[in-house]
C-alpha cells in the first residue's frame, strides 16, 4: 500500500480517535480515562513483541524508554484534562502547535537551524492564535451544549477566568511534553536503533507504570483511584481504543516509507477535520472564526516542518 494512503489513514484515523476520546471525557474523569487506555491498550500491543528485534534493547535505551514514558504520561493527561473542559473546536487548534514545540526543542537541544520558511509558518500559526485567542467571549455566555441524547447533569457551563488559566497551564504542558516525548522517540529509535515495534510496546508499558504509581499514592492520599471499571463499559470507549491502534499501525507503516516530516505535515489535516466534524458532533459555538484559525495554524505548522 502507497505510504500516502497510509499517511492519510493515519490522519483519518487520528480525527475519530481524538472525537471519541472527548465523548468519553463528557461523563468520565480524565485520570480514570487515560489510566483505562493505557492499561487496554499495553494488553493488546503484546502481540507485537513476537515480532520485534532485541539486539539494540540496553539498559541506557531501557532508561531513555522510561523517561519518554513519564513525559507521554503528563501529556495524556493534562491533555485529556483541556479536551474535557475546552470546546473540542478550539483544543484541537492549540494541540497543532506541538510540532512548532518540537521545532523549537530541535533548535535548543539539537542545535538545529531555522529556515527563512519555518518563521514564516510559525508567524501564520500564531496569527491563527491571535484570530483564535484574540476576542475572548463573555463570561454571560450561554452554556455549552452536549451531544444530542447525553444527560442534562453534563451540560458544561462557561468556565471562570481561573479556570482557564489553568487549562492554559495544563495546555503548555501538555505541549511541552508530548514535544519532549517526541524528540525521545525520534533519538531512540534513530539514534540508539531500537525497533519500533519493540519501542512501541515498551513505551506503553512504561506508561501503564506510571498510572500504577499514580494510582498506589493517589489512594494513600484518599483521592479517587485512577482506574475506573465502569468505563470499560462504554461503547465509546473500545471505540476510542480501536481509532488509536489502527491510528498508530497505519502511522508506524507509512513513516517506514515516507519521511516523518513529510508524515507529520499530511496528518495535520487531522486538526481541521476535527475541528469541522468536532464543532458539529458538540454543537460548539464560532465555529467559522474557529475553522479560520485552525487552518491558519495547520498551514503554518506544515510550512515549520517541511
Amino acid at each position: 500500500m502507497p505510504s500516502i494512503i497510509l499517511a492519510i489513514g493515519a490522519s483519518i484515523f487520528k480525527t475519530f480517535s481524538t472525537l471519541s476520546e472527548k465523548q468519553v471525557l463528557v461523563r468520565s474523569e480524565p485520570a480514570a480515562f487515560t489510566a483505562s487506555a493505557s492499561l487496554v491498550i499495553a494488553f493488546i500491543s503484546l502481540p507485537l513483541l513476537y515480532f520485534v528485534d532485541y539486539s539494540h534493547v540496553g539498559n541506557y535505551a531501557l532508561t531513555m524508554t522510561a523517561l519518554c514514558a513519564a513525559f507521554s504520561t503528563v501529556s495524556a493527561f493534562s491533555s485529556a484534562y483541556v479536551l474535557k473542559h475546552l470546546d473540542i473546536s478550539e483544543s484541537a487548534t492549540l494541540f497543532a502547535l506541538s510540532p512548532i514545540v518540537i521545532t523549537f526543542l530541535a533548535v535548543i537541544f539539537l542545535g538545529e537551524q531555522l529556515a527563512t520558511i519555518q518563521f514564516i509558518g510559525i508567524g501564520i500559526s500564531c496569527i491563527g492564535i491571535f484570530i483564535l485567542e484574540g476576542h475572548r467571549h463573555s463570561a454571560k455566555q450561554e452554556a455549552h451544549i452536549t451531544p444530542l441524547g447525553s444527560n442534562p447533569a453534563h451540560i458544561e457551563l462557561p468556565l471562570k477566568h481561573s479556570t482557564k488559566s489553568v487549562l492554559y497551564i495544563a495546555l503548555l504542558v501538555s505541549l511541552i511534553c508530548f514535544s519532549s516525548s517526541a524528540v525521545l522517540d525520534r533519538y531512540i529509535v534513530h539514534h540508539l536503533g531500537v525497533d519500533p515495534l519493540f519501542f512501541l510496546v515498551i513505551v506503553q508499558f512504561f506508561i501503564l507504570l506510571c498510572f500504577l504509581i499514580i494510582d498506589i499514592f493517589s489512594r494513600r492520599g484518599g483521592a479517587v483511584e485512577s482506574f475506573d471499571i465502569q468505563i470499560l463499559k462504554r461503547r465509546s470507549f473500545w471505540a476510542h481504543i480501536f481509532f488509536v491502534v489502527i491510528h498508530r499501525i497505519f502511522h508506524m507503516f507509512a513513516v517506514q516509507g515516507m519521511g516523518a516530516s513529510l508524515l507529520h505535515a499530511i496528518k495535520q489535516s487531522s486538526v481541521v477535520f476535527t475541528t469541522i466534524l468536532g464543532g458539529k458532533l458538540f454543537v460548539e459555538k464560532h465555529m467559522v472564526r474557529r475553522t479560520i484559525a485552525c487552518v491558519c495554524v495547520v498551514l503554518g505548522v506544515v510550512l515549520a516542518i517541511v
